[in-house]
């Protein structure tokens, strides 16, 4: 907390940064993306400015590469005017596609901790920006799409209802729900063979009798209330009534019980 919150003469922002974005997280976001590609100040590490904005051109404004300027600072000048004057969403979609060009830790840590001294609602999982801010909850899902990699089945549907949990303008929470309990129930055919999950688990007790059983009861009554709760996973006539609440338990959890499950492969 700076001096002049602490002692009453500013007052400290206290509440998220959800469906907006204020000018000083603008800034810092341009901040972080200036250092990383256009810093002058060594000209290896910072040698992409350019090859940045022309990808941007191409793939994200759709755009004439005859139109991009050739020179760095007029280039970097360029992009700063969209993380100042685009829509907060239209920020977080630009931050995406440059993470998804550039999938690197020290610059999703960068961001991901302008995100959090903001306040922001939101956070970089993989290379998504997601509406989860606990460090748990984000470890959980990373280490599960991570650790999962060599099982095309569970990461694919991971990967899937990240996704479409982290729509910030048109999130689908219903088939999140539906792709995080896919991937456990891919998890669990990889380890017994068996499907669908509720006879994947039963196989899974049996073969591993140390498994707690209350642990396994209770996750065939987590399977068969997206079967059973207005129509998430065998659709209803009047659409399933599922809140961001339901889809980020959901992710969580299954990307949590996914992780414990590698440890038994």
């Amino acid at each position: 907390m700076k001096f002049s919150e602490k002692y009453g003469y500013t007052q400290a922002r206290t509440v998220a940064q959800v469906e907006s974005m204020d000018a000083p997280l603008r800034t810092a976001l341009w901040n972080v993306t200036y250092e990383r590609f256009f810093s002058s100040y060594d000209r290896y590490l910072h040698a992409y400015g350019l090859w940045l904005v022309k990808f941007l051109w191409a793939s994200h404004f759709h755009r004439d590469l005859r139109t991009v300027p050739v020179e760095e600072v007029r280039a970097a000048a360029m992009l700063r005017k969209n993380f100042e004057e685009d829509e907060w969403y239209e920020v977080y979609d630009l931050i995406q596609v440059i993470v998804g060009a550039k999938p690197e830790s020290t610059l999703i840590e960068a961001y991901n901790r302008v995100l959090e001294i903001h306040l922001a609602g939101y956070r970089i999982v993989g290379t998504e920006v997601t509406p989860l801010t606990s460090p748990a909850e984000v470890a959980a899902v990373e280490d599960a799409i991570t650790d999962t990699s060599r099982f095309a089945g569970a990461n694919h549907h991971l990967k899937s209802a990240l996704t479409l949990y982290s729509r910030l303008e048109s999130p689908d929470y219903a088939n999140s729900i539906k792709e995080s309990i896919s991937a456990v129930e891919a998890m669990v055919k990889e380890l017994t063979g068996k499907s669908p999950l509720g006879d994947g688990l039963s196989e899974l007790r049996r073969q591993r009798p140390d498994l707690d059983g209350a642990l396994v009861s209770g996750w065939k009554s987590l399977y068969g209330y997206t079967s059973n709760a207005g129509g998430v996973r065998h659709g209803g006539l009047t659409g399933p009534n599922v809140t961001q609440a339901d889809a980020r338990y959901f992710l969580v959890t299954c990307s949590a019980f996914v992780n414990l499950l590698m440890t038994l492969a």
